[in-house]
């Protein structure tokens, strides 16, 4: 039993690696509820995000969560705040009783990403996906304050246009799964034609 277990998890072992260094693929443009990525493409320090509130947010407090913290950080309609590149964000609206995440909501919040970032690339170590410079989401509430609302994401920088955003990339559970079946069937097939 463990002859045959431990050549199935070796397998196993070695397509997560390969998977974790293959390429993230250029993202869709458009993305269902999900927690983004901040980019310093210029490895300034730094990466300033531009929050404009697109209206509709009125009956709501918006902000963000920061990485795997639990503190609701309350944005202003206007807001500067700074990033660092690799930082977590998840936005969030507040409406008195429940705290709405981006993250937990699903095809309730769509999330459009447009303007891809252009020229020299300087990405966070272990990211080489495709970014951009502006984030739209639109937040379908249902319930006793059923509303649309929209809010922007925009990343500026004073010197060039190399920070962004991005969805964060989910690891694919499926793919090892089907990785680790596959390896155990060829260690069966090996074991009967032996």
């Amino acid at each position: 039993m463990i002859k045959g277990f431990l050549p199935v998890m070796a397998g196993t072992m070695g397509i997560m690696a390969i998977v974790a260094f293959v390429p993230q693929p250029v993202w869709a443009l458009s993305t269902g509820g999900t927690k983004v990525i901040i980019i310093d493409g210029n490895q300034d320090g730094g990466t300033t995000v531009d929050i404009l509130s697109m209206g509709g947010t009125e009956t709501y407090l918006y902000g963000y969560y920061l990485n795997s913290s639990a503190v609701f950080n309350i944005l202003s309609p206007v807001d500067f705040t700074t990033f660092n590149g690799g930082d977590i964000v998840d936005f969030a609206l507040y409406d008195g009783l429940n705290y709405l995440r981006a993250s937990e909501l699903g095809g309730s919040v769509l999330m459009t990403f447009d303007s891809p970032v252009s020229g020299p690339s300087e990405q966070p170590v272990g990211w080489s996906g495709g970014y951009y410079l502006n984030l739209n989401i639109t937040w379908n509430i249902t319930g006793d304050q059923s509303s649309t609302v929209n809010t922007n994401e925009t990343t500026m920088n004073s010197v060039n246009g190399n920070d962004g955003i991005a969805p964060v990339p989910e690891p694919s559970t499926l793919l090892l799964l089907g990785a680790g079946l596959v390896s155990a069937g060829l260690m069966l097939r090996r074991k009967r034609t032996a």
